[in-house]
């Protein structure tokens, strides 16, 4: 089963520590002041995510169906992704982990 927007929001707030914002007219995720996810293209269907780059060969390798590089993106460490069941989580939990 897909993770739908709400889904992403919903899962990105349950970390310890997360709040929502907002970045560039999109909601954003914090963890200690710091984004670890955006919905900056929440109308394609997509949430962004903040990983390393050893984070992003994983999850490219595991589920290379759910993330597309960022066009012009911020930076090497963005990607979109359309997660799906419980890899949904586990992505974002990666970014979150990344914020602290």
């Amino acid at each position: 089963m897909a993770m739908t927007i709400k889904d992403f929001r919903r899962v990105a707030l349950t970390f310890e520590g997360a709040e929502k914002g907002s970045h560039m007219g999109a909601a954003d995720f914090r963890v200690g002041g710091r984004i670890f996810a955006t919905l900056a293209h929440a109308r394609k269907g997509y949430g962004n995510l903040m990983l390393t780059p050893e984070q992003q060969a994983m999850f490219v390798a595991e589920l290379p169906e759910i993330f597309v590089p960022v066009a012009g993106g911020w930076g090497e460490e963005w990607r979109d992704a359309r997660g799906s069941g419980g890899s949904g989580r586990r992505c974002v939990g990666g970014s979150a982990a990344n914020g602290v």
